[in-house]
């Protein structure tokens, strides 16, 4: 059996009078339990920046598809996004898990496709020290 992706968001083809009926439109409403998400929301814990500079392979979440990884001595950074929300429209609901200023020097950027909520030009472009940046092959 061959898989197949399916991108529901562009078909059947949307325009901009999808796009304001979206951020404009009645919302559904939210259930009883909304308020109960926070119990168990992740939230920052302090540690991830030390143990990205230490030598040891380790994984570190900063937020949604981004993850910092130390493996082999070198440090690779994930679908990077450490703006305050995606795309400019979608507010992040947690900070990242490791400041971008805290984050030890980064050796390799990997980005999954060009969606923007992993690939931000402007997280990309605070990244100056990256000697490379892979991605997928389409």
């Amino acid at each position: 059996m061959t898989a197949r992706f399916a991108d529901r968001a562009t078909r059947p083809a949307r325009g901009p009078r999808d796009i304001l009926r979206w951020k404009l439109g009645k919302k559904e409403p939210q259930g009883d339990d909304f308020a109960a998400l926070d119990a168990v929301r992740l939230q920052v814990a302090g540690g991830g920046a030390e143990a990205l500079a230490g030598g040891a392979p380790v994984a570190v979440w900063i937020g949604h598809a981004t993850w910092a990884l130390r493996l082999g001595g070198k440090l690779i950074v994930t679908d990077p996004i450490w703006s305050p929300s995606i795309g400019g429209a979608v507010r992040r609901l947690v900070a990242p898990g490791v400041p971008l200023a805290a984050l030890p020097p980064v050796d390799v950027v990997l980005v999954s496709h060009d969606h923007r909520d992993h690939m931000d030009l402007p997280t990309l472009r605070r990244l100056p020290d990256v000697k490379k940046i892979a991605r997928a092959r389409e």
